[in-house]
């Protein structure tokens, strides 16, 4: 846990926020070994692929590695300046928000009493997780205990319905040694066992209750004796359909308590090509030859199906989603339908693969330009110029870039579809650069609009749908996809190419 010059510019700038403990960054390596050492598998802690098409969009480190640091990061301060050698009595963590690999993350002490000590983590200036550390006398330890090695746990896939009256247990098993090195401090005050106990926590959430679509809330738990290492008891003594959040009860020979944890909405699953032929005249597409930047899923997956269906030659591009785009592939031809698959970093320069392509066969006719960040994340100041950049980046450079490269080799009129968003009419706080960005990659298109002749640009703002962009706990008003792109790819093929 270093004191980065990043995080003493934070003190220097939030000096409300506390005394300043520190600041950490999880790397992918550090934590996939938190994974094995937790023993919490969970895609979104452990794919990166699968993770991207969560409600975090990308890979989540797990809340009770927050919970750890912080503790390492508060004993060192507390042993430098007070001396002090309490007890760990008691733990209360809430995960306000999800935390990404790579994001540089704050902590702050915001209140030390004699038997509490409060803090917050913090990325840019959101708050994602507060904790309370509760110290008192230690339980009597009558015998010296021993944790097996950790047994790995299958992952649980449930609906919130057979979630609402689940109730087991699960094993408790450790690698001391990795233990004490990631986490020495916290390590020593706890002893292995009860590490090995506050692990199992996000192991139950993870792979058990609720298991593969879970985020944790709330951690609310107590150190009861030094007696006993057995199995980690829960049952759910709560619900709340509103939120799909699950509230359980937990106990063993070391802790009772309680979490909360929500059951996340599945991955958004697209129509498959054969459904998508019923509502597609057969040949209505049969001299289109389109490239799908980002086809891999949503909105860019369901307009390739349809290109399929009525008889053209859709060409898939993915950045990072190799085996959902080769599964969009698949899917199209097994339906009897032609599709290409091109691996497509419209943010880097025009690759070897991009030229080969337009050197090819199948040189496209038309674009439809589905590449997007991920949308929603941390604001790292009042307006965040990086996200900006980010945005503007791949709407606006990338996609000027990748116009000029394919209207280069096609005879004839390039017609493109470029999707901007509702959200550029609602001025929502939250996605201020997101629409700076969007407005101008509109103006972009009506500059070749208006003074091309050979590039005609269709821009739409679009609805929110049903894609893993949109995905939320609380359930948002979207539109079908297929009902929203049918009549825009109809347009877009129907230009004429002179």
């Amino acid at each position: 846990m270093a004191n980065s010059s990043k995080g003493t510019a934070s003190l220097a700038h939030k000096p409300s926020l506390g005394t300043f403990l520190g600041s950490y960054s999880i790397s992918l390596s550090k934590q996939m070994t938190f994974a094995r050492l937790s023993g919490d598998l969970n895609p979104i802690h452990a794919d990166p692929i699968a993770a991207r098409r969560t409600l975090s969009g990308g890979i989540t480190v797990h809340g009770i590695h927050h919970v750890l640091l912080a503790l390492e990061a508060l004993l060192k301060y507390l042993l430098k300046t007070t001396g002090c050698r309490s007890t760990l009595v008691g733990i209360t963590a809430q995960f306000l928000k999800p935390v990404l690999v790579e994001d540089s993350i704050d902590i702050y002490l915001t209140e030390r009493k004699s038997e509490t000590s409060q803090l917050i983590c913090v990325v840019c200036e959101e708050q994602v997780v507060t904790i309370t550390f509760r110290f008192g006398l230690a339980p009597v330890r009558k015998q010296k205990l021993s944790i097996p090695s950790l047994v790995k746990e299958p992952i649980i896939a449930a609906t919130f319905d057979e979630l609402k009256n689940a109730a087991g247990q699960i094993s408790v098993g450790l690698d001391s040694s990795l233990a004490k090195k990631l986490f020495p401090r916290a390590t020593k005050l706890l002893g292995t066992v009860r590490v090995a106990h506050l692990l199992a926590l996000t192991r139950l959430i993870g792979m058990r209750c609720p298991g593969l679509h879970s985020m944790s809330g709330q951690y609310d738990v107590s150190w009861i004796s030094c007696d006993g290492s057995g199995p980690l008891k829960y049952r759910v003594v709560k619900s709340d359909d509103r939120f799909r959040r699950l509230h359980i009860e937990v106990s063993s020979g070391q802790l009772n308590g309680t979490l909360s944890a929500f059951v996340l909405p599945a991955p958004e699953q697209q129509l498959n090509t054969a459904a998508i032929k019923t509502r597609v005249p057969a040949g209505s597409f049969s001299s289109s030859c389109a490239l799908i930047v980002g086809g891999s899923r949503g909105l860019g997956e369901i307009t390739a199906k349809i290109i399929a269906a009525g008889g053209g030659h859709p060409i898939i591009t993915y950045h990072q989603g190799a085996k959902d785009a080769e599964s969009v592939v698949k899917d199209i031809r097994d339906s009897g339908g032609n599709c290409s698959l091109l691996k497509l970093n419209v943010a880097a320069e025009v690759s070897m693969a991009l030229q080969s392509l337009l050197r090819g066969h199948h040189v496209p006719r038309s674009i439809y330009y589905f590449a997007t960040p991920k949308i929603f994340s941390p604001r790292c100041a009042f307006f965040d110029s990086r996200k900006l950049s980010t945005f503007e980046d791949i709407y606006v450079t990338s996609f000027v870039r990748l116009v000029t490269a394919v209207s280069s080799v096609t005879t004839g009129r390039l017609r493109v579809f470029y999707p901007s968003s509702i959200a550029v009419e609602e001025q929502k706080r939250d996605l201020a650069e997101y629409v700076i960005a969007k407005q101008a990659a509109e103006s972009v298109c009506a500059f070749y609009n208006h003074y091309s002749d050979r590039i005609k640009i269709i821009v739409a703002r679009l609805p929110w749908t049903k894609t893993d962009q949109t995905s939320a706990l609380l359930p948002l008003t979207t539109e079908e996809p297929l009902d929203v792109m049918l009549s825009f790819v109809q347009r877009v093929e129907s230009l004429t190419e002179k």
